[in-house]
């Protein structure tokens, strides 16, 4: 296929009257996205017709969070939200005493959120407030949102990484791994993974005891991807790296031309990064040998997604770009009017990504 712009595929584009820069929720052929600084829509996902816009009182501080039936966000003054997603009409509102919630979190029912150094737990049919527990005094700065998984919710706060009940909200383990935690952890089967200042951690997910500690000679600097027995993770100083789930050894670690910033994603025996100086990295998941590299033609992209054997990722040089996942040949690009910070969505056929031009796009993959 030929690269270039291809207006073509586009199947339709919303404008959002703002810039689009958070990672759109995809939810029973809708797509749910932050419209500017105070608006969240609800964009038909086969149209592009606009379902409904709600104008909400104060910046929409997340990405939107789709499950059964309602859509929840929170805002710049430490509000939860939920929305009907049907209707857009506010179901319930709630803040606490204190200010700045992290991304929420929604399993079985329950609503989770951290907000300073409490963690809560919300009800999210009614909005009411199930528990909340101190977990310590000084939260971490990036405020990451806890990951449910087998009954059991996992957090990261003031650098330890806890293990919450999920009913009662009282501590299985409280651990403070080596190096400490600064990011959303990662459960794959019986264990526990962070990315911290010093490397990668792995721990029991039942107990909190440590697996494993790899030093990787630099910051892990997002959360680490964690698939077909493997970590694969950005580290400082241009590399990106595999480690051995179970081992924590070191598998192998390629030399880039610049920071991974990104998650990256695992595919088919492939590991795909997208490094700052505008290039699309694809290397063997088992022996970390370079399988091809693609120029994007900007420094800093969004995370990859792979769908149907395609890498889609966005580009500061204003593109969503597509790359077949085994050649590294481009599929095609399109351009925008505008950068694409947010990582694309794909489903059905369809790519749904934002664009700072404050447009929705809608792509045939």
């Amino acid at each position: 296929m030929d690269g270039g712009h291809v207006s073509d595929r586009t199947l339709w584009r919303v404008p959002g009257g703002g810039i689009l820069y958070r990672t759109p929720a995809l939810s029973d052929g809708t797509v749910y996205v932050n419209d500017g600084l105070l608006r969240l829509a609800a964009i038909d996902a086969d149209t592009g017709q606009r379902r409904w816009t709600l104008k909400h009182d104060a910046a929409i501080e997340s990405s939107p969070v789709a499950d059964a039936g309602a859509v929840y966000f929170t805002d710049l003054y430490g509000h939860l939200t939920a929305v009907d997603a049907a209707s857009g009409e506010v179901r319930w509102k709630w803040r606490s005493r204190q200010s700045k919630m992290s991304l929420p979190t929604v399993a079985d029912g329950i609503v989770y959120a951290a907000q300073r150094h409490r963690m809560w737990a919300v009800d999210a049919v009614t909005g009411r407030p199930l528990w909340n527990v101190q977990v310590h005094d000084h939260r971490t700065y990036l405020n990451p949102p806890p990951t449910v998984a087998g009954g059991v919710l996992y957090a990261v706060e003031g650098g330890h990484v806890l293990a919450l009940d999920i009913a009662t909200g009282d501590r299985r383990w409280d651990v403070f791994p080596h190096g400490g935690g600064q990011q959303t952890p990662v459960v794959a089967g019986e264990s526990l993974y962070v990315g911290n200042g010093k490397g990668v951690v792995a721990m029991d997910a039942a107990t909190g005891e440590e697996r494993w500690r790899l030093a990787t000679g630099g910051t892990v600097w997002a959360t680490p991807a964690v698939a077909e027995g493997i970590v694969a993770a950005g580290v400082r100083g241009w590399y990106l790296i595999a480690v051995d789930a179970e081992t924590g050894r070191e598998r192998w670690r390629l030399k880039t031309r610049g920071e991974i910033h990104g998650t990256p994603a695992i595919a088919d025996g492939t590991v795909y990064a997208g490094s700052h100086d505008g290039r699309l990295w694809a290397v063997d998941a088992v022996t970390g040998e370079e399988r091809w590299k693609q120029e994007t033609g900007a420094n800093r992209q969004s995370s990859p997604t792979v769908a149907d054997g395609t890498v889609y990722i966005g580009s500061e040089d204003m593109s969503l770009w597509a790359v077949d996942a085994v050649t590294g040949e481009e599929r095609w690009r399109l351009e925008t009017g505008g950068e694409v910070h947010s990582t694309p969505v794909a489903a059905d056929g369809t790519v749904y990504v934002g664009s700072t031009d404050g447009f929705l796009y809608a792509i045939h993959a």
